[in-house]
């Protein structure tokens, strides 16, 4: 089982991996990828504090809404979740699941909504439940990260 740390390390990662993506609009699909992932490992170190692990996403989701406890962490979990799905699979006469994103969506609605705004989120819930300090996963601006994995 990983720990918490190793999570929160790698949430950095694919937070950065995530905004490198929408930079240029590279990938918007795979940054939407990413940033899920990015959720995973945050929703994964909050339960490592506890020394509890999930094996797969149907228990973790399971998890997530089921325990009262969880239902915030699931609140801004879930859009990451459900977004990272349609990117993957959503492929329609339309289009391949890029095409559709960039069209119906856009790069800076992403940014905003699931980057600034549902990963912040859980990223302080996390550090709370963590006792984490407050620059311990990403500064205020969201593109830089500090503290664990950082880089200069």
């Amino acid at each position: 089982m990983p720990s918490q740390n190793s999570h929160l390390s790698t949430a950095v990662d694919n937070r950065l991996l995530a905004l490198f993506l929408l930079e240029d609009e590279r990938s918007l699909a795979w940054s939407v990828t990413v940033a899920c992932y990015c959720g995973l490992h945050l929703v994964e170190a909050a339960f490592a504090a506890n020394g509890e692990h999930c094996d797969d996403h149907r228990q973790r989701n399971e998890r997530l809404k089921n325990e009262r406890s969880l239902q915030n962490l699931w609140r801004h979990y879930r859009p990451l979740y459900d977004a990272s799905l349609r990117a993957r699979y959503l492929t329609t006469d339309e289009g391949s699941a890029e095409e559709q994103i960039r069209e119906s969506v856009g790069a800076e609605a992403i940014r905003r909504q699931l980057i600034d705004h549902h990963l912040r989120q859980l990223e302080k819930m996390v550090r709370g439940r963590a006792s984490l300090p407050p620059a311990t996963l990403c500064d205020p601006c969201g593109s830089e990260a500090v503290g664990v994995g950082k880089r200069q």
